[in-house]
């Protein structure tokens, strides 16, 4: 195994690390961001910065896509890959990235996603309803703020007809965070969690929890933590991090999908709404789906551990 110059860390030290470096690589992209932004988008963000609030301007738009691809990179993927060589020397081992699975396990975890999607929604739902005590009333009304703010962003986002806006927001909102988000919280925050608690299910909860609580969106809070719960399994049972990132890929794409259709006419959907329903037998049957899918992916990785394929040429 390559050993990398910060192994020796025990794993509270490790974390302790991994915060750090998200810290330092948001700074320098962020600041770098704004510097880049004076020669590749003509606009000054140093003396105005206010061309960032305004939705219905086109040049806001770009800057804030520009900004959210920048924020992918420093968070997750820059982090996650620098944690994989301080730790281990070699990132794509560190993560599991260097792990191939079976087709059944990778053909499982895409249906899972479609599967789920009426308990993701009755999890919405359920959240929707869910009220804070009256002494919280304020910080109640801030998150709905946030939750509001966050709804004009992906609605200005999402907002395009045409195939080259359609790409591009296939890989800002689909390929970039199932790449980063899976590295960052399943491939080092799941691990050095499990290292911590030596146990890989409190790792999984653990992990599930800041992936839907760093989202700032408490509406979304049940759906986004359950879908954690569902990739931290599929990464742990898989033994491969390709696994969660197809998994999560599918569930942002659909949406992206959906939403592309629907501004241009072809399906009345919204993607809010895909995957809704009422019915509770669909509901039931949503479970019970997705339920044997998981058992099956769980036997699956019993009769056929996952074994090294290749190291990526960090």
């Amino acid at each position: 195994m390559n050993t990398g110059p910060l192994s020796s860390f025990s794993p509270s030290m490790r974390l302790l690390f991994v915060v750090m470096l998200v810290i330092v690589c948001y700074l320098i992209f962020f600041l770098g961001g704004i510097f880049l932004a004076i020669p590749l988008f003509h606009v000054n963000l140093v003396s105005d910065f206010s061309i960032l609030t305004n939705f219905n301007d086109p040049r806001s738009i770009v800057l804030m896509k520009y900004f959210q691809v920048l924020q992918s990179v420093a968070i997750f993927i820059a982090p996650a890959l620098l944690a994989g060589w301080f730790f281990e020397g070699n990132p794509g081992s560190f993560l599991k990235a260097n792990r191939s699975s079976s087709f059944m396990i990778f053909l499982c975890a895409f249906l899972v996603i479609l599967t789920c999607l009426p308990l993701i929604n009755e999890l919405g739902t359920l959240n929707e309803k869910m009220k804070l005590p009256a002494g919280l009333g304020g910080f109640e009304q801030w998150m709905k703020d946030m939750e509001d703010e966050a709804g004009q962003i992906t609605d200005a986002f999402m907002n395009t007809t045409t195939a080259g806006g359609f790409l591009f927001n296939l890989f800002m909102i689909a390929i970039l965070p199932a790449l980063g988000e899976e590295m960052f919280f399943r491939g080092v925050l799941q691990k050095l969690l499990g290292d911590w608690f030596r146990n890989r299910h409190i790792a999984i909860f653990v992990t599930a929890l800041i992936f839907a609580g760093v989202h700032l969106q408490f509406y979304g809070f049940l759906p986004r933590f359950f879908l954690g719960l569902m990739l931290g399994y599929l990464f742990f049972w898989s033994g491969s991090l390709w696994v969660p990132i197809l998994a999560h890929f599918i569930n942002n794409s659909s949406a992206v999908f959906v939403d592309f259709l629907n501004r241009n006419g072809l399906i009345t959907t919204k993607y809010e709404d895909f995957g809704n329903t009422d019915n509770a037998f669909l509901i039931i049957g949503s479970i019970v789906v997705t339920g044997l899918l998981f058992y099956f992916i769980y036997r699956k990785r019993k009769i056929e551990p996952v074994s090294p394929v290749h190291d990526f040429p960090y």
